[in-house]
């Protein structure tokens, strides 16, 4: 099961990663506020120039659930709880 965000979760814009001029991917996050503190955990997630085009120009469901997964393969939510429980410890 996935991690659930203990704290606010903001918006994270996923930017394109861009390689030798080619976008190849895109920089995914998951950003939690507490209080006046935030946490940001990213991470590129490189999935080639074909994909990365079909992600763009494709279903935006099919692009959400490719960066939830991406989220949920390496953790995002996990690593920012963790991150801003060890700020309140």
């Amino acid at each position: 099961m996935a991690e659930v965000a203990r704290y606010l979760s903001l918006p994270f814009a996923n930017k394109p990663v861009i390689k030798n001029g080619v976008h190849v991917g895109f920089t995914v996050g998951v950003t939690l506020l507490h209080g006046d503190h935030t946490v940001t955990e990213e991470i590129d997630a490189i999935c080639g120039a074909e994909q990365a085009a079909f992600l763009t120009s494709g279903p935006i469901e099919v692009y959400a659930a490719w960066s939830e997964q991406i989220v949920n393969e390496h953790k995002l939510k996990e690593k920012a709880n963790s991150a801003m429980d060890l700020l309140f410890s």
